[in-house]
C-alpha cells in the first residue's frame, strides 16, 4: 500500500507522541505528580489519546462495520442544498491535500457498478469513523477529569483541537464527493432505452 509523505509524516508524530507520553508515565512514577511532570503527563496523555483513539475506531469500523453498510440508504444521500454549501466552503481546492490513510480505496477508475459500490461504502465509512471519533476525542475530557480537574483547559483545548482538525475537514471531503458519486450512480442505474425500429 503505497502511503503519501504526509501520512507517513502523521504516523511518525504518533509514535513520538506515544513515546513522549511512556516517558512522561516514567517521569511522574519518579518524581511524583508535581509541576511540571503532572502538565507534561497530561498534555501528552491527551495526545497520544486522540491519536490512538483515532486508529483503534478507524481499525474497527473498517474491519467489522464497512461491510454492513449499505450505500443506497436515504440515511446517507447528500441533498444537492448541501453540496453548495461545501463549494462555498472551497473543499474541491483543499481535499486532496489533506491527509489519507489510503487514497486508493476512495478511487473510482473504470466506470464498474460494482467499483462505484465499493468506493461508496469506503466513503460511508470513512464519514461515520470520523464522526465517531469527533465525539470520542471529547471523552477525554471526563478522563483527565478524573486525573486533575485543574487541568480542565487542556483537556477541552485538545479535544477542540483534535476534533475540529483530524475529523472535521475529512466529513466534508466525504460527504462533498459523496454527492459526486451518488450521482454517478443515479446515471449508471438508469435503464438505457432501446431504440424502437
Amino acid at each position: 500500500m503505497k502511503r503519501s509523505k504526509e501520512l507517513k509524516l502523521a504516523i511518525i508524530l504518533t509514535i513520538c507522541i506515544n513515546i513522549i507520553f511512556a516517558c512522561s508515565v516514567i517521569c511522574v512514577a519518579v518524581s511524583g505528580w508535581k509541576s511540571p511532570q503532572i502538565t507534561i503527563f497530561i498534555i501528552s496523555l491527551m495526545f497520544a489519546y486522540h491519536c490512538d483513539i483515532r486508529i483503534l475506531v478507524g481499525y474497527v469500523f473498517n474491519r467489522f462495520i464497512k461491510n454492513k453498510i449499505r450505500v443506497q440508504s436515504p440515511l446517507f444521500v447528500i441533498k444537492e442544498s448541501e453540496y453548495k454549501r461545501l463549494q462555498k466552503v472551497g473543499v474541491k481546492r483543499w481535499k486532496d491535500k489533506f491527509i489519507a490513510w489510503n487514497r486508493s480505496l476512495f478511487v473510482l477508475g473504470k466506470m464498474d457498478k460494482d467499483r462505484l459500490n465499493i468506493v461508496l461504502q469506503n466513503n460511508i465509512t470513512a464519514e461515520i469513523t470520523h464522526w465517531v471519533c469527533f465525539f470520542v476525542g471529547f471523552l477525554a475530557m471526563p478522563i483527565g477529569i478524573m486525573l486533575s480537574s485543574a487541568e480542565w483547559w487542556i483537556y477541552l483545548s485538545t479535544a477542540l483541537i483534535t476534533s475540529l482538525v483530524a475529523d472535521l475537514p475529512p466529513i466534508f471531503i466525504q460527504r462533498y464527493n459523496r454527492y459526486r458519486l451518488q450521482n454517478i450512480s443515479k446515471q449508471t442505474s438508469q435503464p438505457t432505452k432501446t431504440p424502437i425500429t
